[in-house]
């Protein structure tokens, strides 16, 4: 799956929030099945791909948590540069902010494309120029992970990055810097998803998170379980 969303936004209390999130592809992907995905806040859902300059509209209507589903497309061929716009509607009527995150109490604004080949790396991570992705995601408490000149492991993990430093791009299969999508000190390294701790290298863990973390990292017990 490529997932292709913002993960640091929150939604204020009694109102509606929009949101748009526009990342680009990486490589030559060919995308055959759409999986708009929010949580119980989600009111409208709208994908579109832009593919060689030209804008297509996948999916545009409303949404409900209770009745979720797959929606085939194409076979649509993408090329590197080619981008996904993921535009969501909330309505938050409680009296709390809600925040990205994986519990259905949180909330997801994502574009899930099935496609072949497999790819390096889960989310789309390309430029996000022009998009709307809020307050910069929840914290995480506890030092920093790596520490400046880190390389990381054989795959990239545990490697030096920092917020919009753009130190993961190209960097062997993890491909994200965990701190352009959380706050706090402890994700300043370079990490991609996975289900197995074999898929994160040397010396890296998977979490249940399904984030490769460095192993001295975890060492506490804590740090360890990012959102």
């Amino acid at each position: 799956m490529l997932i292709a969303g913002p993960t640091n936004f929150s939604l204020p209390p009694g109102q509606q929030t929009k949101l748009s999130h526009t990342c680009a592809v990486n490589g030559n992907e060919t995308m055959f099945t759409l999986f708009p995905h929010m949580h119980q806040l989600g009111v409208h859902i709208k994908t579109t791909v832009t593919l060689r300059g030209t804008p297509m509209v996948l999916h545009d209507g409303d949404y409900r948590f209770e009745e979720q589903y797959l929606l085939p497309v194409g076979p649509i061929a993408f090329q590197e540069g080619d981008s996904i716009t993921t535009e969501c509607t909330y309505q938050n009527p409680g009296p709390s902010t809600v925040r990205f995150g994986e519990s259905s109490d949180t909330e997801m604004c994502f574009s899930i494309l099935f496609r072949y080949p497999r790819g390096t790396s889960t989310f789309c991570t390309g430029s996000t120029e022009g998009s709307t992705q809020g307050d910069g995601g929840r914290s995480i408490d506890g030092p920093a992970c790596a520490a400046m000149g880190d390389t990381g492991n054989d795959v990239g993990v545990g490697k030096f990055c920092s917020k919009g430093g753009g130190q993961c791009t190209g960097n062997h299969d993890a491909a994200l810097c965990l701190a352009d999508y959380v706050q706090g000190n402890f994700g300043n390294f370079c990490t991609l998803q996975c289900q197995a701790d074999v898929d994160c290298g040397a010396s890296a863990v998977c979490n249940p998170s399904k984030i490769c973390v460095p192993s001295q990292c975890v060492s506490d017990g804590g740090t360890g379980a990012l959102p």
